[in-house]
C-alpha cells in the first residue's frame, strides 16, 4: 500500500479525514480514509482519529503522532512500535 512506509521503529500514514460524517470509522482502498462525526473545529477531529487508531491498534496514544496536517484534512501520521503487518492486519480485522 502506496499510504504506508515503514521504518525500523514504526509505520508513517497519510490519512485522509473526513469529519463531520455520519459514523466513525476507518477505509482501506487506494487511500486510508477516516470519517469522523467530530467538526474540524479545536481539535476534535485530530482528537478522534488518535483515539480510534489507539482502540483499534490496542497501543498508547502517545504513541500516536500527527506529524504534518494538523489542520488540513491530509494527514501524516506517525505510529511508533508498529510495523506495516501488523498495523494491516488489526485495521483489517478490528
Amino acid at each position: 500500500m502506496k499510504n504506508i512506509e515503514e521504518y525500523k521503529d514504526g509505520i508513517l500514514l497519510l490519512i485522509y479525514v473526513k469529519p463531520g460524517s455520519r459514523e466513525t470509522k476507518l477505509v482501506l482502498d487506494d487511500d486510508i480514509i477516516f470519517y469522523t462525526k467530530e467538526k474540524p473545529e479545536k481539535g476534535k477531529a485530530n482528537r478522534s482519529l488518535i483515539k480510534f487508531l489507539s482502540h483499534i491498534l490496542e497501543i498508547p496514544s502517545n504513541n500516536i503522532i500527527i506529524v504534518k496536517g494538523i489542520k488540513n484534512r491530509l494527514k501524516t501520521i506517525y505510529i511508533k512500535g508498529l510495523n506495516k503487518k501488523i498495523f494491516l492486519e488489526k485495521i483489517s480485522h478490528p
